[in-house]
């Protein structure tokens, strides 16, 4: 992450981190702008996510978003641990987002998932956690995240997933405490209007595709009319990423 000289200070000037918040459910609010941290693969160094997340602090930022399958939820916990240490933040300060891995979609599972992102993340709850996606991977191992058929070029899909039963799970993070608030990403209104029906705990979000090429703009507005959030994931497009994804 490159940062032109004088510009970091302007940007952690107090005019600079003043930006607006967003509700989500009753209790969490989140700033705006958020720092995504997806990896493709291992094509990014711990010591570069290390400098990236402790970079966007710096900053200003204070929403940083992760995943278990994007395999850098140790980097991230080592530079939320050491950025907390200096005393510059506190943990309140902090919105730390993660998903629910695809291996893990299944209901006697989900709570194992987000015990693992906890150890990795060194925190002791995360403020929201997501369904990462509306389908569940082969369950190999919890150190293969994305299970490949031996072409390496599709993912095994888990096809007993039962969202409704996994929701109910996710409920119970937040009863625990492990979870502030809890929502999905890459579901579509017919899967949301599922969840809605049955949850006891409503999702407070929805992460979805949103840029201007693609604003999905029927979605957001099924999703307004529910009170559930749209978070945007690539706003600004993702021309880094591979072809095939």
């Amino acid at each position: 992450m490159g940062v032109r000289p004088g510009a970091q200070e302007e940007l952690a000037s107090p005019a600079c981190m003043q930006h607006p918040s967003l509700q989500f459910g009753r209790t969490v609010t989140s700033g705006y702008f958020h720092f995504g941290k997806h990896r493709v693969q291992s094509l990014i160094k711990d010591e570069d996510v290390l400098k990236a997340v402790t970079t966007a602090l710096d900053v200003g930022y204070r929403h940083i978003d992760t995943a278990y399958a994007y395999l850098n939820e140790e980097a991230v916990g080592e530079a939320l641990d050491g950025y907390l240490r200096t005393g510059k933040v506190s943990r309140e300060d902090l919105f730390i987002v993660t998903k629910l891995a695809g291996i893990h979609m299944e209901a006697s599972r989900v709570r194992r998932s987000i015990e693992i992102s906890l150890r990795r993340l060194k925190l002791q709850y995360v403020d929201l956690f997501l369904i990462h996606m509306p389908v569940g991977f082969k369950y190999i191992s919890d150190d293969i995240p994305v299970p490949l058929e031996d072409d390496n070029q599709c993912v095994i899909l888990d096809y007993s997933t039962k969202l409704l039963d996994i929701w109910k799970e996710m409920e119970n993070l937040v009863d625990a405490g492990l979870a502030r608030s809890i929502g999905v990403s890459n579901f579509n209104s017919d899967q949301v209007e599922r969840i809605c029906n049955i949850a006891r705990i409503k999702p407070v979000t929805n992460q979805i595709e949103c840029h201007l090429h693609f604003p999905n703009a029927k979605l957001a507005e099924f999703c307004k009319q529910r009170d559930i959030t749209i978070s945007a994931y690539s706003p600004l497009s993702a021309p880094g990423l591979p072809r095939e994804m």
